[in-house]
């Protein structure tokens, strides 16, 4: 019997491991950036609190062609976003990244208190919702981007599907949004605008992920 479920759990490992790499194969087609761009800027965000935290951030951003990295060149950066630049044909496109929780960093007790409030479901006017919405936008209002793609994961990925649905300026500017394991967030205000979803870990952490 036990050797019964383990087959069963493999085939079932096996059908999701396939509907991944095809849904990966599809949205390569479709999305602006190669998926791989996202997920790198959305694993970049998390350096942010270690002392060369800003050089790991913009040598990321500048592994995706055509970008650079404007991290650490303001000195009202927030910690929990982060983004790349790129100038190309005469368009300036804004990449944004936030980051998921982390127990460590001057942010991580509110890290904790957004996850339980999204546990409970309760999204509306968090600080840390908020923050972010506010350092994104900020960022918007400096740069002038003609478009801005947003990424994050886990928590990241859920602030800033927050503040699409509820920043008309940065709906107006969004070009797409792709997002790693968020939680649930209100996104009824995305209007055509909807975003990509990727539940995997595997994308953000192919390393850990190997090992386990």
């Amino acid at each position: 019997m036990h050797a019964v479920r383990s087959e069963s759990a493999l085939s079932m490992a096996d059908a999701e491991s396939t509907a991944l790499v095809a849904t990966q194969e599809k949205l390569a087609v479709s999305l602006p950036l190669p998926l791989a761009s996202y997920a790198l800027m959305a694993r970049a965000a998390y350096d942010a609190h270690l002392p060369d935290g800003t050089s790991l951030i913009n040598a990321a951003a500048e592994c995706i062609p055509g970008f650079h990295g404007i991290y650490g060149d303001d000195e009202d950066a927030d910690g929990d976003v982060v983004a790349a630049l790129k100038n190309e044909g005469g368009l300036r496109i804004l990449l944004v990244a936030h980051r998921g929780t982390q127990l460590e960093g001057a942010n991580r007790v509110q890290d904790v208190i957004s996850d339980i409030r999204l546990a409970v479901g309760v999204l509306t006017k968090g600080k840390d919702f908020e923050r972010r919405m506010s350092a994104t936008l900020a960022l918007v209002e400096r740069f002038d981007p003609d478009a801005v793609d947003l990424t994050g994961h886990s928590l990241g990925g859920t602030t800033a599907l927050y503040a699409i649905a509820h920043s008309s300026t940065l709906r107006a500017k969004l070009r797409t949004c792709v997002t790693f394991n968020e939680g649930a967030v209100d996104v009824r205000l995305l209007s055509r605008k909807e975003p990509v979803r990727l539940p995997t870990k595997e994308v953000l952490f192919p390393c850990e992920s190997g090992a386990g």
